[in-house]
């Protein structure tokens, strides 16, 4: 790979640098420690460093573009950008994860508020215990994080399934109720408790 020339983008601190195999932005202050003084024409032995320090631009600047569309669990993100290919690699693993801990302390992550507000989400939907746990799990939220936000919100599920047999299930008989609860991820002693609270029911 021959190095041919190279220019900045300001705004982005960025510096492409323009081989013939193509061109590569990198952030300025690595252009600047491993590329400079580099004449036209000259071979660029370390083609390995140029080629992973543009891939770790582009996903950097994926990540931050991600976060800013909205909510994203931390192991979501994580496996979301170890699958993106740059410049024909994949970032290494380990980078990434150090890169998403550096995100995280500066505040554009937060799995812990996240939690709660998808969790109140869901029982807004009047889900059961199973269903709630099971769809967060499905984002990626850690089962701590998710016991956590359970617990701030301290929801009480019998009383969600009441709800929902008298929003939904008036007159219907007790299988049927039965089965549209358990689908919706409520207990069976659960579903016991509502149905023995549930006046409308036909059980």
């Amino acid at each position: 790979m021959k190095y041919l020339g190279e220019y900045s983008i300001t705004k982005n601190k960025e510096t492409v640098i323009i081989t013939d195999e193509g061109e590569y932005p990198i952030w300025v202050r690595d252009a600047e420690k491993h590329f400079s003084g580099f004449e036209k024409g000259e071979e660029i032995e370390d083609t390995e460093l140029l080629i992973t320090l543009a891939c770790r631009r582009y996903i950097k600047k994926k990540a931050i573009r991600r976060l800013a569309a909205g909510d994203i669990t931390k192991k979501a993100l994580i496996t979301k950008l170890c699958r993106e290919k740059a410049f024909g690699t994949y970032p290494d693993r380990a980078w990434v994860e150090e890169l998403i801990g550096k995100l995280e302390k500066a505040g554009y992550l937060d799995d812990k508020g996240y939690a709660k507000r998808y969790a109140e989400k869901c029982l807004d939907k009047l889900w059961g215990e199973v269903k709630v746990k099971g769809s967060m799990y499905e984002k990626g939220f850690e089962r701590e994080t998710v016991d956590e936000a359970l617990e701030s919100l301290n929801p009480d599920f019998t009383a969600l399934a009441k709800e929902y047999i008298e929003k939904n299930l008036v007159g219907q008989d007790k299988d049927v109720i039965w089965r549209k609860l358990s689908s919706r991820g409520f207990f069976s002693d659960t579903i016991t408790s509502a149905l023995s609270g549930t006046q409308n029911a036909e059980c």
